[in-house]
C-alpha cells in the first residue's frame, strides 16, 4: 500500500474549497490509518487501500468545529471528523458521531446510527457515499510559489503574478501587508483556488484561512472570488500580473509573518530579535561578587 510520503497530493474533498491536502498518518481506536489533512477542513479523506480513498465531504471548517456545542465527551471517545465532538463511534466507516451520521442520513453500518436517520428522517433514503479513486482526486498539476523574477519569462508558457494581501483588523483599522508570487499559464486570465499552493498561503499570512473571505478595493469590498473559485489579475505593461486583494480578520486571530515574503519557501527564515531582546528586557547577566 502506498504511504503518506508516497501518495498523491489531492484536492479537499468538502466542495468548493479546493485547498490541497497532505496525506498524514493518525491512531485511531488503537489502529493507524493514513488521512488526508486540509488546512481548512481537518481530516477530509481517509485512504482505504492502494487505489481508493473514502471522502469526507461533509467536515466541517475547523473554525466551525470550534463553535459548535459539544456537550459531555466521554474521554474514550472518537472525534466526529464533521462536528469535532469526542462521540463518534469507533465501528461507524464515515467516522461521524450518531447524530452528524442521522443527521446526513449516511448508509451508514452502525445500527443505531441507521435507526436514529430513520427515526429523524422517515421519509429520506439512505445517502450512498461511494469511495474514489486515489488518481481521480490527485492534484494533476500545482502551481509553483516563486520569488521576485529577475529575468521576464521569454517562452511564453507562463505568467508571474504579483499577489498582494492587506490585512486589516482592530477597531483602528491597523493594516499588515504580504506580498508574494505565483505563476499561472500564460492564456490564463484569473487567478483560481487551486493556484495557491500552502507555501503561498504563508507568504501571504492567509495559511489555515478561507480565500474566499478574500476582498477588492477595501476590507469591506466585493468578494475576490467569483462563485466558480476565481479572480481577475492586471497585467502590467511589463507583462507581470498584478492581484490586490484584502481580507477582514477577526479579533480573535492573530496575524503572523513566514518570513520573508520574497524568498522561496526552502532559503529559510530571517532570523530576527525577540521582542525582549529589542526592548532590552533580555535576561539579565550574573552578578559577580567582587
Amino acid at each position: 500500500m502506498l504511504t503518506a510520503r508516497t501518495l498523491p497530493k489531492i484536492w479537499c474533498q468538502v466542495y468548493d474549497c479546493q485547498s490541497t491536502c497532505k496525506w498524514e498518518n493518525v491512531l485511531r481506536a488503537g489502529v493507524h490509518h493514513t488521512v488526508a489533512m486540509c488546512e481548512v477542513h481537518g481530516i477530509v479523506a481517509l485512504q482505504l487501500n492502494s487505489v481508493l480513498l473514502r471522502p469526507f465531504s461533509f467536515a466541517l471548517s475547523k473554525a466551525d468545529k470550534a463553535l459548535r456545542k459539544k456537550g459531555r465527551q466521554p474521554m474514550a471517545d472518537l472525534p466526529c471528523v464533521r462536528c469535532g465532538s469526542k462521540r463518534a463511534n469507533r465501528a461507524c466507516k464515515f467516522w461521524l458521531c450518531k447524530l452528524c451520521c442521522a443527521e446526513l442520513r449516511m448508509d451508514c453500518n452502525v445500527g443505531e446510527h441507521v435507526e436514529c436517520g430513520l427515526a429523524r428522517f422517515p421519509g429520506i433514503a439512505p445517502f450512498a457515499h461511494d469511495d474514489l479513486r486515489i488518481s481521480d482526486a490527485a492534484v494533476e498539476e500545482e502551481r509553483r510559489s516563486v520569488g521576485r523574477p529577475s529575468i521576464p519569462l521569454a517562452d511564453g508558457r507562463e505568467t508571474i503574478v504579483h499577489a498582494i494581501c492587506t490585512h486589516v483588523w482592530g477597531p483602528e483599522h491597523l493594516t499588515k501587508r504580504f506580498e508574494a508570487y505565483l505563476s499561472v499559464p500564460a492564456t490564463a486570465k484569473v487567478i483560481c483556488l487551486r493556484d495557491f499552493t500552502t507555501a503561498t498561503k504563508k507568504a501571504l499570512g492567509l495559511e489555515g484561512l478561507d480565500l474566499r473571505r478574500a476582498t477588492t478595493e477595501s476590507a469591506t469590498g466585493p468578494p475576490a472570488f467569483d462563485h466558480n473559485g476565481n479572480s481577475h489579475f492586471t497585467l502590467s505593461p511589463l507583462s507581470l500580473g498584478v492581484w490586490s486583494v484584502y481580507i477582514l480578520r477577526r479579533p480573535d486571530e492573530r496575524v503572523e509573518s513566514h518570513g520573508d515574503p520574497m524568498r522561496n519557501v526552502g532559503d529559510g527564515k530571517k532570523r530576527r530579535l525577540s521582542d525582549s531582546a529589542r526592548e532590552g528586557r533580555g535576561p539579565k547577566k550574573p552578578k559577580h561578587d567582587n
